[in-house]
């Protein structure tokens, strides 16, 4: 993560861009608040509804919004975030991943 400044908006977020390499899996994790995703490069497959994101998608996560995701093959997966409150990493349910 390559912290960015921020304005007012989103002052009590971090914000930022995230690289990730192809293959790697983002582990079971929830969001403590919300949090906005633009794919810049790359894609991952989201663990829970399958859906693909590829450059150019926006992904919203709500509090509480639990899933893992899998960086696809091809370049390298970077993203812009905006994300609040931080992340939990409680267990994955029974027979996930």
């Amino acid at each position: 993560l390559l912290h960015l400044p921020c304005g007012p908006r989103v002052a009590a977020a971090e914000v930022g861009f995230v690289r990730v390499d192809p293959g790697t899996r983002f582990p079971w994790h929830a969001h403590k608040g919300q949090e906005h995703v633009l794919v810049l490069q790359g894609a991952y497959r989201d663990g829970v509804t399958g859906r693909v994101f590829v450059a150019g998608d926006e992904d919203h996560r709500d509090a509480g919004t639990p899933h893992d995701y899998t960086v696809l093959e091809g370049p390298r997966l970077i993203y812009v975030v905006v994300l609040y409150e931080g992340l939990d990493f409680p267990e994955p349910p029974a027979g996930h991943g």
